[in-house]
């Protein structure tokens, strides 16, 4: 998830106003990759966690984010944007 937000800051860069409020999308973002980092390592992730992500992603679904992101990736390809690491 790490790598995802370079290259959604790569992205979002080159594209003006692709999102009325970045700070709320990153926010949720952190949150879920947080709670992933622990479930990925060895940290227990109890359903306090679970509800987190869930609430996370219901908020993320909520504002079009998706379906933002999807269309931001179409644009990005049909524009012939390369990710530079």
């Amino acid at each position: 998830m790490g790598e995802s937000q370079i290259a959604y800051r790569q992205v979002a860069g080159n594209m003006n106003d692709w999102l009325e409020q970045p700070r709320d999308f990153l926010n949720q973002w952190d949150e879920i990759r947080q709670v992933r980092n622990q479930a990925a390592h060895t940290e227990f992730v109890g359903q306090n966690s679970v509800s987190q992500i869930q609430q996370a992603l219901n908020q993320l679904a909520d504002n079009n984010i998706f379906q933002i992101l999807s269309n931001m990736k179409i644009t990005a390809k049909r524009n012939g944007f390369q990710l530079n690491p």
